[in-house]
């Protein structure tokens, strides 16, 4: 494995620096100042306690949370919607952790049944999101707020999340929200509207799932 350069980004997309990925076995390597809060080898979440310490065995993707200076950070391999979700995963683990309850280990997670098949990273966005809306429960508020569109709220490996579909003068368009404040939004290089819910501080912010296919 050839070594690469990843960028640690803040909240709004500034780079903080750069982790190294690389050797055999494969390692990686934060700066001197900087430390992994939470990580995500493909489906594997872990809590390393060291700034250097090694990639799981085959894993092709790693997202990582952490803090440099005491400013937050995020980096990541993957791209698009992936690594917006790759990023609610990690935020919810920690919220986990804080609460002293630890996710499951993936080799205990529930597997897809011999009927539906698992959701494919190359599958179309609109068939994606159809599949992932079947498996998620109504969310009714959203319907009422967006007329011609549909809403389930679906929690997939310690992640809960907005599937929308609208359809309206024979155009489909795919819609995600995740749950929020208000000043924090999820991703900064993706433009956001936030619909608050139980108060105008708490809600979820939503994006045309073409934006997020756009950074």
């Amino acid at each position: 494995m050839t070594f690469k350069k990843i960028l640690l980004k803040d909240v709004a997309g500034n780079p903080l620096g750069a982790l190294t990925l690389g050797g055999v076995p494969a390692y990686v390597t934060l700066p001197e100042n900087a430390r992994a809060e939470a990580c995500l080898a493909d489906d594997f979440l872990f809590f390393p306690e060291e700034r250097v310490f090694p990639l799981p065995a085959g894993a092709k993707h790693l997202s990582v949370l952490g803090k440099t200076a005491n400013t937050p950070f995020f980096a990541t391999t993957l791209e698009k919607e992936e690594r917006t979700k790759a990023k609610w995963r990690l935020r919810r683990a920690l919220e986990e952790k804080a609460k002293e309850i630890l996710p499951s280990p993936i080799e205990n997670a529930e597997q897809p049944s011999v009927e539906e098949a698992p959701l494919q990273e190359s599958e179309p966005s609109l068939t994606r999101a159809e599949r992932l809306w079947k498996r998620g429960t109504p969310f009714t508020l959203f319907e009422k707020l967006m007329p011609h569109s549909r809403w389930a709220l679906v929690e997939e490996e310690g992640a809960a999340f907005l599937v929308g579909l609208e359809e309206e003068n024979g155009k489909k368009r795919v819609m995600y929200g995740v749950p929020g404040v208000r000043d924090l939004p999820p991703d900064e290089e993706v433009p956001w509207a936030f619909f608050p819910t139980e108060n105008e501080e708490t809600g979820y912010f939503v994006t045309d799932a073409e934006k997020l296919t756009e950074t």
